[in-house]
């Protein structure tokens, strides 16, 4: 029994309410056929139980020692009374009453097993889910399996409970992201800050003691005026954040082979410039993405800056390809990324040497990019020590 439950439970909605109705029907019909062959033999051996009454006959006179003959011309049934008349009154109505409770005591019984084995378990599942999504409970699972329709609006349940929770998480991850950025441009702003008020401080004391000289006013001038071109660079900086956050993704089909000839003619002029080789390697056979050019050639000719600016000789670009992801990835030939480096390279205005001015804006414009294209900016070492930074791009969003 438990084998045919389980069948029952794979099958489509509508093929196991037309199997569930068959079985039903011809149980019904089986038990209507036997009340109906039982209850008529009742009947009949009740009404061939009836008294007979003779009203008319004939008597024959015979000779000898024969005794007399009689011959009934006619006669009829005496009616059923008492016991013997309710008995059949009754059969004759179970006989028109038990087929149609038959009839309705099966239909009950379908659409009870239908319900226990095709909508009981999914429909309580789905309820629960419900529940745990309205009291914003996203760490659950449905348990309900099965090949037919609620099977699959269950999966696609699924699905949406794990969109939601992604989306969720990005939602928190934007949220920290937002914090981090409040706090750094708190803490950034307030040495140029710092640096201007203390300048400020000096010529207003050297003015009324009358120690500023001509050139220590103009190297106080001058220092402010760094002060204030970093205050700039960072106010841009805070700009071009906004921006990419905006930005919106266009996608279009890019022939890859394509694609990859023309911004490797750039890089290689680049790395010409600054005396460095650069060897390409290619690994794909995917012949077209729908991707947004311009946003992956940013990204790309960002990392390629980053490995110019610290490669030494040599600078390796390659693409290749997975069951998964398009995979490029940019590896110089320079000292490589520190321990603390690669924990907070990607992070908004992450430096190791921001007296230099450099606010670590390129890697995480790089990375909030590569998120935007659905994928990732990964940060390694490679095995001859200099950076390596791997754009994965999964190929579910470039199709």
């Amino acid at each position: 029994m438990g084998k045919i439950s389980a069948h029952i439970q794979q099958m489509s909605l509508k093929k196991a309410l037309m199997v569930l109705a068959f079985l039903c029907l011809g149980l019904v019909s089986l038990l209507t056929a036997f009340t109906i062959i039982g209850l008529s033999k009742a009947r009949q051996e009740i009404w061939g139980s009836r008294s007979v009454r003779i009203t008319e006959y004939t008597l024959e006179l015979s000779s000898g020692d024969e005794p007399l003959k009689i011959t009934p011309e006619a006669y009829d049934f005496e009616p059923l009374a008492g016991e013997k008349r309710l008995a059949y009154g009754l059969l004759t109505a179970a006989l028109a009453v038990l087929p149609a409770l038959y009839l309705a005591a099966g239909a009950a019984f379908m659409a009870a097993l239908y319900y226990r084995l095709k909508l009981q378990r999914p429909l309580s599942s789905l309820k629960s889910g419900v529940e745990h999504i309205a009291r914003r409970d996203l760490d659950f699972q449905l348990t309900y399996a099965s090949a037919d329709e609620l099977g699959r609006l269950c999966q696609a349940f699924s699905q949406m409970q794990e969109e939601i929770r992604a989306s969720n998480r990005q939602m928190w991850t934007m949220l920290q992201e937002r914090r981090a950025l409040t706090a750094s441009i708190s803490h950034d702003l307030r040495t140029p800050l710092t640096v201007l008020k203390g300048y400020l401080d000096y010529l207003d004391k050297a003015g009324r003691q009358g120690k500023l000289t001509d050139q220590g006013r103009q190297s106080t001038i001058s220092h402010m005026e760094e002060a204030l071109r970093r205050l700039e660079r960072y106010v841009d900086c805070v700009k071009d954040i906004q921006r990419v956050e905006e930005l919106e993704i266009k996608r279009e089909p890019v022939q890859l082979d394509s694609y990859i000839s023309s911004i490797a003619k750039d890089f290689f002029l680049l790395a010409e410039k600054r005396g460095r080789a650069l060897e390409i390697g290619k690994l794909t056979r995917t012949e077209e993405i729908q991707v947004d050019r311009d946003m992956l050639s940013r990204v790309l000719e960002n990392l390629f800056d980053n490995a110019l600016r610290f490669s030494v000789n040599r600078i390796y670009f390659s693409v290749a390809e997975t069951p998964e992801q398009i995979i490029f990835a940019l590896e110089d030939d320079g000292r490589g990324f520190s321990r603390e480096e690669l924990k907070g390279a990607t992070a908004f205005f992450y430096s190791s040497s921001k007296e230099q001015g450099n606010f670590g804006i390129g890697l995480s414009l790089s990375k909030i990019l590569c998120q935007k294209l659905g994928g990732d900016l990964v940060l390694s070492n490679g095995q001859g020590g200099g950076a390596r930074a791997i754009v994965q791009l999964n190929k579910s969003q470039l199709c």
